[in-house]
């Protein structure tokens, strides 16, 4: 029953990191979606995107 609990909450965890992902997602898009950036700019925003991923996500 303990370990039912324990991924109850790991998953309420990843629930709430992936909600708020979409959030940032959705307001990052919403900022620049009218705003054209160069590649270089798109590569560091994707990077850092992945980063945040790889780090919240394993």
């Amino acid at each position: 029953m303990q370990k039912l609990f324990n991924l109850l909450f790991e998953i309420e965890f990843y629930l709430k990191v992936a909600i708020t992902c979409t959030i940032f997602q959705q307001l990052f898009y919403w900022i620049l979606h009218d705003i054209e950036v160069n590649f270089i700019t798109q590569v560091v925003l994707s990077y850092t995107g992945w980063l945040v991923q790889s780090h919240f996500m394993p």
